[in-house]
């Protein structure tokens, strides 16, 4: 499978469902008309010294139907990293800082996707609620290597609305490509909110 994204790597390595497929906040997840729940465990590959094995990134996500063509979408996200050690350069010195280990609850998405039922194409607006506290900035920064598309899960003081466009081909021969456009809008808040509201557009590929 080749994926062309913004930037940033993933690697699923749990999921958790109660049907036969899955689906979340996450687009790159398969497409389902049916209720599902998920979980993904992500572990990014960061510039990090000394993570221990128990760092991770979680998202676990609901996808209700309410009709034919409409969902109702939630996801809460969380990132818990441990490291003994963090280097940090200073040329031509470098020095080691010792590190609690650190969890983060994020900011929680509800939204609402439209779409027809084989997910040839869809629609999703969503808003991730501003609950990630600002002094967990390991957790923070961990969880934001997680998934570049959903950065905005860990950030603080920051309320992210987003739309999104998708559309999705089939061939008989099994291979499937996957594009979707839109932008986010950032509303700053707490102590940001003296800064402007931010306009970003959103991209990506999957075959």
């Amino acid at each position: 499978m080749l994926v062309m994204r913004k930037q940033g790597m993933v690697v699923i390595v749990a999921i958790l469902a109660i049907c036969t497929t899955v689906s979340a906040q996450s687009i790159w997840l398969p497409h389902s008309d049916k209720q599902t729940v998920s979980l993904e465990i992500l572990k990014p590959d960061g510039h990090w010294s000394g993570v221990k094995l128990t760092s991770m990134v979680m998202f676990l996500s609901t996808r209700v139907p309410v009709s034919e063509n409409c969902w109702v979408l939630v996801e809460v996200p969380f990132s818990h990293y441990d490291g003994t050690k963090q280097r940090f350069d200073h040329y031509p010195y470098y020095y080691w800082r010792e590190i609690n280990a650190q969890n983060l609850l994020g900011n929680p998405y509800v939204g609402l996707e439209i779409g027809d039922t084989l997910g040839k194409w869809y629609s999703k607006f969503g808003i991730r609620l501003p609950a990630a506290p600002d002094d967990k900035p390991y957790a923070a920064e961990y969880g934001l290597f997680a998934d570049f598309d959903r950065a905005e899960a860990f950030s603080s003081d920051i309320i992210p609305v987003n739309c999104r466009f998708g559309l999705r081909h089939f061939w008989e021969s099994g291979v499937s490509i996957h594009g979707y456009l839109g932008p986010t809008i950032e509303i700053y808040s707490g102590s940001r909110e003296n800064v402007d509201t931010e306009v970003t557009m959103d991209y990506g590929l999957q075959i």
